[in-house]
């Protein structure tokens, strides 16, 4: 498979005068996305059809596939390029899906200091057990703490759906936000609009979030069990 050009992408971007947050601005991805990419060592990135149009060079480009900058500017190769790079990208069975934070606590973890962004390999025919909804929706974090228990222990790997915003059933399971600390819960809309917080440890007393007090991360579809 092709891997993006780190150096190639760093040069186009420069010499169009932006700077990291710029360009993610530009094509619409988070700024470690880009910061990710000119690190180096990503293979098919599915990012790299919207970079290329917004640095006026073909993905072949980027990808080290030919020495031509060429461009986006015809409609119709664009469409062949961008297709053949999805295509390739489609063949493998392994998709790799980003952090979505450091840490988010089974019980609760300051979510306001700095994100490092990584990678981990997932079978495509895996992810389709449990979901439809396509990768770059889908993110991983690690649990830490023991309020989840039995269902989550610290340090199970968290499959997040973030195209998922609304509980609309009551108790499933939910990667939130609730000021600065991040947490995942089970969460139970109660009729008079308030969001009553679980945990499935019962040693752990509920909570009730009132008034828009949670952000919404997306819901937890899957959890990679340890042995």
């Amino acid at each position: 498979m092709a891997e993006l050009r780190p150096d190639r992408l760093i040069a186009l971007r420069e010499e169009r005068g932006l700077s990291q947050a710029a360009l993610a601005r530009e094509v619409g991805i988070g700024q470690s996305t880009i910061v990710r990419l000119e690190a180096g060592g990503t293979r098919n990135p599915r990012e790299v059809i919207a970079i290329s149009r917004a640095l006026n060079c073909s993905p072949e480009y980027l990808l080290g596939e030919s020495d031509q900058r060429g461009g986006m500017l015809n409609g119709e190769a664009d469409g062949r390029s961008g297709q053949a790079i999805l295509e390739r990208a489609a063949d493998s069975d392994v998709v790799e899906l980003e952090e979505i934070d450091l840490r988010y606590g089974l019980g609760g973890t300051y979510v306001d200091g700095p994100i490092v962004a990584e990678r981990r390999q997932f079978s495509r025919a895996w992810l389709r057990q449990f979901t439809v909804t396509p990768p770059e929706h889908l993110f991983w974090a690690t649990g830490d703490g023991e309020s989840m228990e039995p269902t989550i222990r610290s340090g199970e790997v968290i499959l997040i759906d973030r195209s998922q915003h609304t509980p609309r059933m009551a108790d499933g399971i939910w990667a939130i936000a609730w000021g600065d600390i991040g947490m995942i819960k089970r969460l139970r809309p109660m009729p008079d609009g308030s969001l009553k917080i679980l945990s499935d440890n019962p040693a752990v007393p509920p909570d009730t979030a009132v008034d828009g007090e949670v952000h919404i991360i997306g819901r937890v579809i899957a959890v990679m069990r340890r042995l």
